[in-house]
């Protein structure tokens, strides 16, 4: 019967987790004497506990020792033989193994590991291996063949010394399930923030929504800045959405209603309008209220990292595209010379293996889309050239707008050593090759360039308009090569979506471009919206929500 009792348990939490209904988040226990399953809003107090960590927690974060205070961490033996397997690799998993190894090292100096190291906050280290190699109380299961066996005997043999005080932290969900099974609590280890949580932190989607009277609307308007309100804590370049008082709410999945968002300007310590003025030179149109405060960013020379997250079909890549082509060519006053477009490579399903060519050749299939909306784009640009609407909707390009156009991508074209003396636009030259509105051109004379991140290291680019698209694919030190790469007057956009995380061991909490998001938060040269109303289609719209 007790048998029959611990495996229906246990097909029962496999379904949960299964169906999404258990949490992702680190659950505490109302009551560790009856091993109950209550999920508590507080996080666990380890004072007094025995903590046990699975070798993929030290993986994930080498740091994790110390966000136990006051606890007892065990970590087994075995562990540190497959630390020791994975230290040569050169992913971030390796470097992680080797950090902690280095930092374990330190740590025996203060003494012997199996009788414990201080670590500084009431907590105390030790290396532990299985003294008892008994199978009493044990299922026939549980042999010493598998890694997770020798870590769940080892937990079994702890909590037989000293019951309900050990706990099992983990990142592996059979490891847990196994746990519950033996009536040991485990939990799964979030290294969000660098500390142990109850949950995981939301990042912040870059926008807020305030009520404001008619009256301070109104003052708004006639002053053009507003100092934010006192108990809303604004981050450099976040959005302010404007409720007024007695009037109709703003939709951000419309496009009514622009003038009802402010951006939060910290030179000014105020919020202000948005620049219309340059959104409206734009070849293309938003479709919805995110994308113009996307464009707000992405326009903005003063703003030298935009962070862009969303789901499939929000429009990430074509505004990013969009709006470096603008700076890129069209705009006089811009000091962009070039656009380069990068990627991490992750196939989709089976990896087609090794292809032939050059590298050019290789990573082109990879970087086929952004091919297809520069392509785009242009035919956008040129269509809207040929309408005479360049500059603003209804209204005549001036003589003077054109000339001063015509010379900026003259100088673009210069600066790869082109001579564009007679050329528009259109490429009506001396050859009428189409100059600057095909794709495979601005690729040859160096105004656009599509690369994998493989190579990036080591270099320094100034002057560009760099775009990473996939960028939820990162590890947090690949995120801070390419920032570093950024030479003087380089913009750069990360797109991600934070849903479709394809590298293993990586999680919307550990992802690089999470990270980034966070710590950049209160830069003043950096900023972060959350793209969230598709656009592509209903069809995709609906797909992302079914799949989620």
């Amino acid at each position: 019967m007790g048998i029959q009792f611990v495996y229906l348990k246990s097909v029962l939490l496999s379904f949960l987790v299964l169906f999404g209904l258990s949490s992702v988040s680190l659950p505490t226990y109302a009551k560790d004497d009856d091993k109950c399953r209550t999920l508590l809003s507080e996080p666990v107090e380890w004072a007094g506990k025995i903590v046990v960590l699975d070798t993929n927690v030290l993986l994930d974060d080498p740091r994790a020792i110390y966000h136990f205070p006051g606890a007892e961490v065990i970590i087994p033996l075995v562990v540190l033989e497959e630390l020791d397997s994975k230290k040569t690799l050169q992913e971030m998993i390796g470097k992680n193994a080797r950090e902690f190894s280095r930092m374990l090292d330190r740590l025996r100096q203060q003494g012997p590991l199996v009788d414990g190291i201080d670590l500084g906050n009431g907590a105390k280290i030790k290396v532990s291996y299985i003294k008892d190699q008994s199978t009493e109380n044990l299922p026939y299961e549980f042999g010493f063949s598998k890694m997770d066996n020798q870590i769940l005997r080892l937990v079994k043999e702890l909590d037989k010394s000293q019951p309900n005080k050990v706990h099992l932290i983990s990142k592996d969900t059979n490891i847990r399930l196994k746990a519950d099974v033996l009536g040991i609590p485990a939990y799964e280890y979030s290294a969000s923030t660098g500390a142990m949580t109850s949950q995981i932190d939301r990042l912040p989607s870059g926008a807020h929504k305030v009520t404001i009277s008619g009256k301070q609307w109104e003052n708004y308007k006639d002053t053009g800045r507003m100092a934010p309100p006192e108990d809303l804590e604004l981050a450099p370049n976040e959005f302010v959405l404007f409720d007024i008082e007695g009037r109709e709410e703003i939709s951000l999945a419309s496009l009514e209603g622009a003038d009802r968002i402010a951006r939060y300007n910290p030179h000014k310590k105020a919020l202000v309008p948005l620049n219309m003025t340059e959104m409206k030179k734009l070849a293309i149109d938003p479709k919805n209220l995110e994308q113009v405060m996307a464009l707000e960013l992405l326009l903005n020379d003063d703003i030298k990292l935009v962070n862009l997250s969303g789901k499939a079909g929000t429009g990430k890549t074509f505004l990013s595209l969009a709006a470096a082509l603008q700076k890129v060519l069209l705009d006089s006053h811009s000091e962009y010379d070039g656009l380069m477009i990068a990627r991490h490579i992750i196939p989709m399903g089976k990896d087609p293996g090794a292809l032939p060519g050059t590298i050019e050749d290789k990573v082109g299939p990879f970087l086929k889309p952004f091919y297809d909306n520069l392509a785009q784009i242009l035919e956008y640009i040129a269509l809207k050239e040929d309408n005479h609407n360049e500059y603003a909707p209804g209204q005549p390009e001036s003589s003077k707008q054109a000339r001063r156009r015509k010379r900026r991508q003259q100088k673009v074209l210069r600066q790869h050593r082109y001579d564009a003396q007679n050329s528009d636009f259109r490429g009506n030259g001396p050859d009428g090759d189409n100059e600057l509105t095909s794709v495979d051109n601005l690729i040859k004379l160096g105004v656009v360039s599509m690369e994998p991140l493989s190579y990036i290291r080591g270099r320094s680019i100034p002057n560009k308009i760099l775009i990473i698209d996939e960028a939820q694919n990162l590890e947090p030190h690949e995120v801070k090569t390419i920032l570093t790469r950024a030479g003087e007057n380089t913009k750069i956009i990360l797109l991600g979506d934070l849903g479709q995380i394809d590298t293993p061991y990586l999680t919307a909490v550990t992802s690089g471009f999470a990270e980034v998001i966070r710590r950049s938060r209160d830069s003043e040269i950096s900023s972060h919206i959350e793209l969230k109303k598709g656009e592509r289609s209903r069809l995709a719209d609906e797909a992302t929500d079914w799949f989620k």
